[in-house]
């Protein structure tokens, strides 16, 4: 109970006790919490993928460098 009325007062829901007893607004209430709650789960998922990507970038960028470094010390292919 205590971390749904945590809730309600980070969402910035006041006097929630007297409007919990008119379904109307409770019910408005209740849409907003839960459109609060997948903006907040839509926002983790794009900050994962963006770090996946990153780190995606961060080993392919790795890999050139390895490359480019082979390339400056063996310039004929055939000395590999």
């Amino acid at each position: 109970m205590k971390s749904s009325e945590e809730d309600l007062n980070n969402m910035g829901a006041r006097n929630w006790r007297p409007k919990s007893q008119d379904q109307e607004q409770w019910s408005t209430i209740l849409e907003e919490a839960k459109a609060h709650q997948e903006l907040k789960c839509q926002k983790k998922k794009k900050n994962k993928e963006r770090k996946k990507e990153r780190k995606k970038e961060r080993k392919e960028t790795g890999r050139q460098k390895i490359l480019h470094q082979i390339i400056i010390a063996f310039p004929d292919p055939n000395l590999l």
